[in-house]
């Protein structure tokens, strides 16, 4: 699959989180997991309560995702979506749910579902779905200083080549042909 322009803006983010926060809490959190962190669909919807633990300082919170060919990596969750779950999720922090309990026990065909309605209703142009906001991730991530090895530990990625495939889009963004021209021409013209 191509990433190339298949990442959203700021803006679309945005406008797709609003969406998903009309349709419910859990709606919104599932899109904000999937932005925020990186992770395909079928990694979200595996999620269980017992992948969670901190790291041995106790400063952060870290996920254990259970990814593509059963490979495991460790994807750091921010504070804000920690928080999040909390409020969410109020009665398994109080009382901790079984380990094996499913985060979001519902369908990959269901998050799409989900994800298709609030693209429909936030009338945004291009065909999103789920793994958009993976690459979304990505291109954000670089866009706002990750390391190339960074990101590709972030979202799996067995050979660094998958993950350049990003540097491109962004370099696009940062500065294209035309920005260097005129950089060099504006003080004459």
């Amino acid at each position: 699959m191509s990433s190339k322009n298949s990442y959203l803006t700021k803006r679309e983010v945005l406008r797709l989180l609003q969406q998903l926060k009309k349709q419910g809490q859990r709606e919104y959190l599932i899109g904000l997991t999937l932005v925020l962190l990186g992770l395909r669909v079928s990694e979200l919807t595996a999620i269980e309560w017992g992948h969670f633990h901190t790291d041995p300082e106790g400063s952060s919170i870290w996920l254990t995702v259970h990814g593509k060919g059963g490979k495991e990596r460790e994807v750091k969750v921010p504070q804000m979506l920690w928080t999040l779950y909390g409020s969410h999720f109020a009665e398994l922090f109080t009382k901790p749910a079984p380990a094996s309990q499913k985060l979001f026990p519902i369908s990959v065909m269901l998050v799409e579902k989900m994800i298709q309605r609030a693209r429909e209703q936030g009338q945004l142009g291009k065909k999103v779905t789920p793994h958009w906001l993976r690459h979304t991730n990505a291109t954000l991530a670089l866009l706002r200083g990750a390391t190339l090895q960074q990101v590709q530990e972030s979202l799996g990625h067995t050979h660094i080549n998958t993950t350049q495939r990003y540097l491109h889009t962004v370099q696009q963004i940062q500065k294209a042909a035309p920005d260097f021209v005129e950089d060099y021409l504006k003080d004459s013209i």
